[in-house]
């Protein structure tokens, strides 16, 4: 049986660019309500037995089993979105890391890197999810969008995940209504650049 990760910080913590109240609805109700329905399939499946989340969802997105993989996927990506997140600043920069280095050089500054990814954000129709990406065989990062519940790396092994960040309504209506741009300019001054260095150095 699988369970809800424990959060890496307080309700609170990521004020003012996220309320408690929508970071409480967000993990307590539609994050949990993943792990839960994902148990209750699982429990239904005996081929799932055993297998870990990241197995999970490779296995039911190539045989086609949505339910199974939505629901797990979906585990994944807020798992990954938790700990993509710090506290919120103004001045958040992605830091002095052997990262720092190809963020440089890919997107030039921080603002611009801010600039596309909410372009790109606001760009994607309907629900889903925003991600830095590590493609291995070009050695290049790369600004993703993808719909709904898929994961860029589950037909593409080479493309890693360093941060995410969710694109789903229910990430952020309760604070900013349909303004998916004001959350945008807001959460991505919560990234956590520390977390996305670890992610990079253990390609």
């Amino acid at each position: 049986m699988f369970s809800l990760m424990d959060l890496p910080y307080e309700l609170n913590a990521l004020e003012p660019a996220l309320s408690e109240k929508i970071l409480t609805l967000h993990y307590q109700r539609h994050h949990k309500g993943y792990v839960d329905k994902l148990n209750e399939l699982i429990s239904q499946n005996p081929s799932y037995f055993g297998l870990d989340l990241e197995e999970v969802a490779k296995k039911s997105y190539y045989e086609q089993h949505w339910p199974i993989f939505n629901n797990s996927a979906q585990i994944i990506a807020h798992d990954f979105y938790w700990k993509s997140l710090t506290s919120f600043s103004e001045r958040n920069f992605w830091g002095l890391g052997v990262l720092s280095q190809q963020m440089e050089k890919t997107f030039g500054t921080f603002e611009n890197f801010i600039e596309q990814c909410v372009h790109q954000g606001v760009a994607q129709f309907g629900s889903g999810w925003m991600w830095l990406i590590c493609n291995e065989e070009k050695n290049t990062l790369e600004i993703v969008t993808t719909s709904n519940a898929y994961l860029p790396w589950i037909e593409f092994p080479k493309k890693r995940p360093l941060l995410t960040v969710d694109l789903w309504e229910h990430a952020y209506y309760v604070d900013y209504y349909n303004q998916r741009k004001d959350y945008l300019e807001k959460v991505l001054r919560c990234l956590d650049w520390s977390f996305a260095e670890k992610q990079y150095k253990n390609l």
